[in-house]
Formats: structure tokens, sequence, C-alpha cells
């Protein structure tokens, strides 16, 4: 792997159609050549502890190997990790266009709450007007109806003197 790596690194391979970008591979098998470079110092490690605990008299601490084995088993990980290949164009324009769809719905979801937030604002206003003009109305009768009233007040009682001015034609 760390041949092929150094290989790709040094003259990649013409693109083609359809195919993962040659930078990219080789990016990634440097990675994974790193990695398992790595593992294998670890592993070198962990086998020489061990071979110090054969030729012991005494009895010796194997935590230090048990952990340059875990330390190895992590980089063999994250060397098939960066061997994964990306996924299909179509997969990443299926989730691109998924999450395109969801802004939009999300964004259409935003737009139409705030046209009901300004169709209830309108609504308010208008039933506020309505109000204020019923009750402006209200005044307006009222007062008119308290016209009319002085108005045949005002009549009667002119009606009454005209009667009581009146001269009596006999007295008799």
């Amino acid at each position: 792997v760390a041949a092929q790596a150094d290989q790709a690194r040094q003259a990649p391979a013409p693109s083609q159609p359809g195919q993962p970008d040659p930078a990219q591979q080789a990016q990634r098998l440097g990675q994974a050549a790193d990695e398992l470079r790595a593992a294998v110092a670890a592993m070198d490690t962990a086998e020489q502890t061990l071979g110090q605990a054969l030729t012991a008299q005494q009895s010796v601490d194997l935590q230090p190997a048990l952990d340059d084995q875990q330390t190895a088993q992590e980089h063999l990980e994250a060397a098939l990790r960066a061997l994964q290949p990306p996924p299909p164009p179509d997969q990443k324009d299926q989730k691109d266009q998924k999450d395109k769809k969801d802004q939009q719905q999300d964004q259409q979801q935003q737009q139409d709450q705030q046209q009901q937030d300004q169709q209830q604002n309108q609504d308010q206003q208008q039933q506020d007007q309505q109000q204020q003009q019923d009750r402006n109305q209200s005044v307006e009768r009222r007062r008119e109806k308290v016209r009319e009233q002085e108005a045949q007040r005002r009549r009667d009682r002119e009606k009454r003197q005209r009667i009581e001015q009146d001269p009596v034609d006999k007295d008799w």
C-alpha cells in the first residue's frame, strides 16, 4: 500500500469520466499508507515488549504492549476509513436535492406563516376599525336622538305658548 501511495503521489493517473479524482485517490492512499506505517511501528513496539517479557526473570507489566496493540488497531481502522471510496455522485446529488427541497419547504413554511401573521394583523386592524366606527356611529346616533328630542320639546313648548298667547275672541 505504501509503494502504491508513493507511486500515486508522484504520477497521478489521468481522470476518467465517472471515476474519482486521481488527486483525491492519491491523497487517500497516502493517508492510508501513513496510518499503516504508524500501525506497524506500534506493533513492533508491542512485539519488543512481549519479547522482553518472555526473557525476563521477573514478571513484567504487559499493559504497554496492550496499549501499543490498541494504538496499532486504531491506526489500521483509520487506514481502512481513508481507503473507503467517496459516495457515488448520484447519492450525493440525491442528498443535495433533498437538502435543497427541505430548505425550500422551510422557506415556504416561513412565508406561509408570515402571510398568515400579516392576514391576522390586517383582520385585527379591520375589526378594531369597525368597532371604532360602530362606537362613533353609536355616539352620533345618540347625539342625533338627543337633538331630535330637544327639537320636539321646543316645538311642543312653542305650540303651548301660541295656544296660551292666542287672544280669546269671546270671553263670556
